[in-house]
């Protein structure tokens, strides 16, 4: 109906996704240190929810270039990932409560 009377409708861009996630970093002074990235994926139409957990290995050390401050790097491009369902985490669960 709106092209018969010559209204054109803007299509609106497709909006950006984000999924929620939370980093946690320990580096050290010897480069063993590591990191964990957790990311939640919801559960939607038939698809169930679960967690991401992605571990990284430190690559390099803090240090100090001509005055810049460089802070460590972690290895994501190698790093272990693994994916946690329901059952997974509620056995997580119980370890943690000691049962």
């Amino acid at each position: 109906m709106n092209e018969e009377i010559g209204i054109t409708q803007a299509i609106p861009a497709a909006a950006p996704h984000f999924r929620a996630s939370d980093c946690y970093y320990h580096a050290n002074a010897k480069g063993t240190g590591s990191a964990l990235k957790l990311e939640l994926h919801p559960a939607h139409d038939d698809t169930p929810g679960s967690v991401f957990v992605r571990i990284a290995m430190q690559r390099t050390v803090a240090s100090q270039q001509g005055g810049v401050q460089m802070f460590p790097t972690f290895d994501w491009k190698n790093s272990i990932v693994m994916k946690l369902d329901r059952s997974d985490l509620s056995q997580i669960l119980q370890v943690l409560r000691g049962m």
